[in-house]
């Protein structure tokens, strides 16, 4: 029996070191494994992002939507006006009229906070008021417009109502629209030479670093002076309209 005894005692320590060093041996692999893994993911995505973080150095982009823009608030600033002796709600709903604000203050808000605006045709434009109160400042916002003679008259039946006529134009209204028809499409004018002289300076840039071929540059430069042409065109053309309108009546 004490013989054995130690015989089996070294049976059983034997397998455990045994498995304690395949145990080691087996996860070095594995943390190499991991290291390679994590490097390459890395590589991947720092080469994603230089892709993504790459730019077309000839891209039109800030030109076409510049232009786009310039002339999107044109046609907007000209429809506000009163081409043609028709008066654009719009123009009504801006208006800035001030209100009593608390005990003693005041604030300037838009008419379209304080009262409905509806065109009744013709030459009427009818004002309901959120509230009676409203009828003394709203009258004298709309009679200080410049250029608009207008003057809103209290409804007999409806005090919280005020009807609009619209007077005829005059040579001297029709020279002021003219006049502030031609200033927003100088300032658009001007929108479209800011983007286009923005552009040339990009590409002139791109050139002088050799990261275009010189004929790509050149063709560049040549299709940027024909989208600024044909975005002056546009300008113009909405202020030729807004002029034939205006002629009309």
């Amino acid at each position: 029996m004490s013989l054995n005894a130690p015989l089996r005692l070294l049976n059983t320590q034997v397998p455990i070191r045994t498995l304690r060093n395949t145990r080691l041996f087996s996860t070095t692999p594995a943390v190499s494994k991991k290291k390679k893994d994590k490097s390459s993911r890395a590589a991947e995505e720092s080469s994603a992002g230089s892709s993504a973080g790459a730019e077309d150095p000839l891209d039109f982009s800030s030109l076409t939507n510049g232009i786009q823009d310039a002339v999107s608030r044109l046609k907007e600033d000209i429809s506000k006006l009163r081409p043609g002796g028709r008066l654009n709600p719009e123009l009504i709903e801006n208006v800035r009229v001030t209100v009593k604000s608390g005990s003693t203050g005041k604030e300037s808000v838009k008419l379209n906070e304080l009262a409905q605006v509806i065109p009744k045709g013709g030459r009427t434009i009818t004002i309901l008021l959120g509230e009676e109160d409203y009828a003394k400042p709203v009258t004298s916002a709309l009679q200080a417009m410049p250029s608009l003679s207008l003057n809103p008259q209290q409804d007999p039946h409806n005090k919280l109502q005020l009807n609009v006529p619209i007077p005829p134009p005059t040579r001297e209204s029709r020279d002021q629209v003219l006049k502030e028809a031609k200033a927003a499409m100088e300032k658009a004018s001007t929108t479209v030479k800011n983007a286009r002289a923005n552009l040339n300076k990009k590409f002139k840039a791109a050139g002088n670093k050799k990261v275009v071929r010189p004929d790509d540059l050149h063709k560049a430069l040549e299709q940027m002076e024909k989208i600024t042409a044909k975005g002056q065109k546009e300008v113009k053309d909405a202020f030729e309209a807004a002029k034939k309108a205006l002629e009309r009546d």
